[in-house]
């Protein structure tokens, strides 16, 4: 393959994915709404029914198991509770895009992943210590919904 055949090859591949990314976020803003990333790190009393309600069903529908384990979640969610508490900084929290990246790298179904994977790493960008919190319970619920919906691995 000479060199312009591989740059039309990478260029292609590159636009799949973000063809891909543009469409799980559609899929993201279905459930969520047209600022996911706000309502969810926003979430206060007038709207966490209604975010929660939503979760319920993004994590019954697009969290099956195996493309998401509970052993996967658990060991991201152990990771965004031992970061929770370092007030000073957020780049704990932060890590979790590079181990998102593992977890897909490992998932027996990437695609089906990279749903979960998206949704988290855009509430990231938007992460500050004022919401945090929001982020922290977040996760934690749909740690508790996955449980509840899928079971164990």
């Amino acid at each position: 393959m000479n060199n312009k055949n591989r740059v039309q090859s990478f260029g292609a591949q590159y636009r799949g994915q973000s063809d891909q990314t543009q469409q799980i976020r559609n899929d993201l803003r279905k459930y969520f709404g047209q600022n996911y990333e706000d309502s969810i790190l926003g979430i206060n009393d007038k709207n966490y029914i209604d975010v929660m309600n939503n979760l319920n069903d993004f994590v019954e529908n697009k969290m099956r198991p195996p493309a998401v384990t509970s052993s996967q979640l658990r060991n991201l969610f152990n990771h965004v509770k031992k970061n929770e508490k370092d007030e000073d900084t957020l780049i704990g929290l932060f890590k979790l895009k590079p181990l998102l990246a593992y977890a897909i790298g490992r998932a027996k179904n990437k695609k089906q992943f990279e749903v979960f994977a998206t949704l988290i790493e855009d509430l990231l960008p938007k992460l500050n210590k004022e919401n945090k919190k929001n982020f922290v319970e977040f996760f934690e619920a749909i740690v508790a919904y996955h449980k509840r919906i899928h079971g164990g691995d």
